[in-house]
């Protein structure tokens, strides 16, 4: 009797390949369009969705779009009006949550009133895929044992990127020391310091300067994600981004937290070439 078992090998080793540029696929989907009379940045725009499509789409966490020149048909060319940061659009993992649908939005400037098509559009696209670099997604076991101490993981080394997670005892600790500084506020909710983490709360202070934390997550020991209620998030008076997690029973000492990390292999990227897109 002949074994398949080197054909399933071959079959698992195929599977595990790293996701490249021919499997992301990238179509136009709305177009929005709110001129101005002279098409200058506040006077009006132009919005254009991009659908992303291919196995690197449906791996992605997030993704974003660059663009290097765009111009309508009487000749004028459109300037990209930047969306902040890192420019990427977080994807909800959830079947049916919002954003489900693996898409990013293109700003630019107002086209003339007389166009009637952008004649081209180029640029880039780019998608994380974090099961690209195993050193993308850091697990970190037990965190509550491992609360007011900043994650050990070479990608955070490399991209200048330090990730605390407190609790309520460790985030006051914090605040006492000076390692977190707070003036009181959230956002215009005047929270004072008693009322930021509470009991049960899981607070995670992400200090990214170069916007390479993709986001954060906890799960259970056998890696279902843990239910939390809308997260909140606020910045300290250092600029520190601080996200405060409440559950809605209390964590216990075996969730994990799982860190997504922006890297050059997490990442696949392809060219923007669009041409001829009708005008509304």
């Amino acid at each position: 009797m002949k074994s398949h078992l080197p054909v399933l090998l071959i079959c698992a080793a195929l599977l595990q390949l790293p996701l490249k540029a021919d499997d992301l696929r990238v179509r136009v989907g709305s177009v929005m369009d709110s001129r101005s009379s002279n098409g200058v940045v506040g006077g009006g725009g132009l919005r254009i969705q991009l659908r992303l499509l291919g196995e690197a789409a449906l791996q992605a966490h997030a993704a974003r779009a660059s663009v290097s020149g765009a111009v309508d048909d009487t000749g004028v060319q459109l300037d990209p009006v930047e969306n902040g940061m890192s420019g990427y659009t977080q994807f909800n993992l959830v079947p049916g949550g919002f954003n489900e649908h693996r898409e990013v939005w293109i700003n630019l400037t107002s086209p003339q009133r007389a166009a009637k098509f952008l004649q081209s559009v180029t640029g880039k696209v780019d998608v994380f895929v974090p099961d690209n670099d195993p050193d993308a997604t850091i697990v970190v076991p037990g965190i509550l044992g491992k609360v007011g101490e900043a994650l050990n993981a070479p990608a955070l080394a490399q991209a200048n990127a330090v990730v605390t997670v407190y609790d309520q005892a460790a985030f006051e600790k914090a605040l006492e020391n000076g390692d977190i500084e707070w003036n009181g506020g959230s956002r215009g909710l005047g929270m004072g310091r008693a009322e930021i983490v509470k009991a049960g709360d899981l607070a995670v202070a992400v200090a990214d300067p170069r916007h390479r934390v993709m986001g954060v997550k906890f799960q259970t020991r056998d890696g279902q994600p843990l239910q939390v209620i809308t997260p909140m998030g606020m910045s300290s008076s250092q600029g520190v981004m601080i996200t405060v997690y409440q559950f809605p029973t209390k964590p216990t000492s075996e969730v994990s937290l799982v860190c997504y990390v922006l890297t050059p292999k997490s990442v696949v990227s392809v060219p923007l070439n669009l041409t001829n897109v009708p005008l509304p």
